[in-house]
């Protein structure tokens, strides 16, 4: 049971993560739309993308984070980089036709050319996000490495284990 419960976190966590990086995203794009744009993007319509940016971004984080539980990995650190950007790719072209599919071709049309396309842009975007995540998160779980050191930032594992059993 403790073990189903910490899957359960870790996909809250990463649909919570996916949705703050979605509104993050799509404020910016908003907001260099309001600039280029002046008058067009008004703030309901400004509120309501970033909501919807973050929904995208929450079903983009919360697939990533189910197909990571399913995995048969036991932790971050087994989880090689290409093998989250390949979960994070099917995460996000998976939206595109969920939307199309559930709304009946309200928010997207269910023109499968729309619908590759749209999957394409969002995989790739799963992808990088995944990966950098990831990337992010075995770095931040290493206890050796101290903000003030000139350690890489992207060190490899290998490495890695090597100068902490130095340090030991």
């Amino acid at each position: 049971m403790k073990r189903v419960l910490e899957k359960l976190r870790s996909i809250l966590g990463t649909s919570a993560i996916g949705g703050l990086l979605g509104s993050i995203c799509g404020g910016a794009l908003l907001g260099v739309g309001a600039l280029v744009a002046s008058g067009e993007v008004t703030a309901g319509m400004f509120a309501l993308g970033v909501a919807f940016a973050g929904g995208v971004g929450a079903f983009i984080g919360g697939v990533f984070g189910t197909l990571l539980a399913l995995s048969k990995r036991r932790g971050l650190d087994e989880l090689s980089l290409g093998r989250s950007a390949t979960l994070g790719a099917l995460a996000g072209a998976i939206f595109p036709l969920a939307a199309a599919v559930l709304t009946g071709g309200w928010l997207i049309p269910l023109v499968p050319v729309q619908v590759a396309f749209l999957s394409g842009v969002s995989g790739t975007l799963g992808a990088a996000l995944s990966a950098g995540l990831v990337a992010v998160a075995k770095d931040f779980e290493d206890p050796g490495l101290e903000p003030a050191t000139k350690q890489p930032l992207l060190e490899g594992g290998d490495a890695r284990r090597a100068r902490l059993s130095a340090e030991r």
